[in-house]
């Protein structure tokens, strides 16, 4: 999922101007699509209007990143064989990965999961 760049450079962008979009609120409000839609898909998830930030036109562009980013993972997923929870969250989280202007990576924009805390389902694990 190498083109990555392509998309965190959008949101890097969007970021200019809007710097909440590094909180974490947003990150997390960012990071469920991700999770929901790509990760560990639910069909009954549906992409939210609001991921925290201030500006409406904002949040709309983040939508549209975002849905641009999950239908292109979702078809090079399929094409690469990447199938289970734990691959996808690999491709996803990949450190080589990061945006062709800023220097940000996926935890800039939606935090990192610990793939250790997840069953082979994608449900949490205990940790304790």
């Amino acid at each position: 999922m190498n083109y990555f760049a392509h998309y965190s450079t959008r949101l890097s962008e969007i970021g200019e101007l809007h710097e909440e979009i590094y909180d974490t609120v947003c990150r997390e409000k960012m990071g469920d699509p991700i999770f929901f839609l790509l990760i560990k898909p639910d069909p009954n998830y549906g992409m939210p209007e609001d991921f925290g930030l201030t500006d409406p036109g904002a949040n709309k562009l983040v939508k549209a990143v975002l849905l641009e980013y999950v239908t292109k993972a979702k078809a090079t997923a399929a094409l690469e064989g990447i199938e289970t929870f734990h691959e996808r969250l690999a491709a996803f989280q990949n450190e080589d990965l990061c945006s062709d202007r800023c220097g940000n990576d996926h935890d800039d924009f939606f935090g990192w999961m610990n793939p250790d805390g997840f069953n082979s389902s994608g449900n949490e694990t205990s940790t304790s």
